[in-house]
């Protein structure tokens, strides 16, 4: 048997539906920026791909030039 030290499991959608939590989330990091807040349900259509496509997505192209900041902001609140 194989020792495990950690272990992570995605319900998100299954058992917890966290969409909410995770628009709430970017539309504080747009507004930090200076940037429109999205609805939710755009927001839900990023979520799946991991952090970065989130980010990218929810800045969209007027604002990419601004996803190293974005990324930088993330960092300093977790």
């Amino acid at each position: 048997m194989t020792k495990t030290d950690l272990m992570i499991f995605d319900f998100d959608g299954t058992l917890v539906n966290s969409g909410d939590d995770f628009a709430a989330s970017v539309n504080y990091l747009l507004k930090t920026l200076g940037v429109h807040a999205l609805e939710t349900e755009e927001i839900m259509q990023f979520i799946g791909n991991g952090t970065r496509i989130l980010i990218e997505k929810s800045l969209g192209e007027n604002f990419s030039d601004r996803f190293d900041e974005a990324i930088v902001l993330l960092i300093k609140k977790s």
